[in-house]
């Protein structure tokens, strides 16, 4: 068995990649958690949701919102995509795989472009409005 230590500068190293990692990914630094809404499997049925119901063709600059309520917390999620320029055909799978990145990255939320789309994911505190 071999036993290895790891540097303190190592360790800062890595969160101080993380950090960018969520910067990166244009996390919203506070508001509303994911667990204040629902837990995961609630949240990744209402992604899907909103995929499957965005997918297709969108025109130039076109936004497709989508805003969620029906949760047991009382608690809402706002969510957007927007194709960037020029009109677009969006997968839902492309999608699902966006905002999964973002929801697993970003406990508050986030804004994030992931191809031509511009990605929203937000949850709120109370029903939409």
């Amino acid at each position: 068995m071999q036993l290895t230590i790891i540097k303190p500068a190592a360790i800062l190293t890595a969160l101080a990649s993380y950090s960018a990692l969520v910067a990166a990914n244009g996390c919203f630094s506070g508001g509303d958690t994911w667990g204040q809404v629902a837990d995961a499997d609630t949240i990744a049925t209402a992604r899907e949701t909103f995929c499957r119901d965005s997918a297709g063709n969108f025109a130039a600059d076109q936004t497709k919102t989508a805003c969620v309520d029906n949760f047991a917390s009382g608690n809402s999620i706002n969510w957007s995509v927007h194709v960037n320029g020029v009109g677009a055909t969006l997968l839902s799978s492309d999608c699902d795989a966006a905002l999964t990145i973002e929801i697993n990255a970003c406990e508050h939320g986030s804004e994030q472009d992931h191809g031509r789309f511009h990605y929203k994911a937000d949850p709120n505190s109370g029903k939409c409005n």
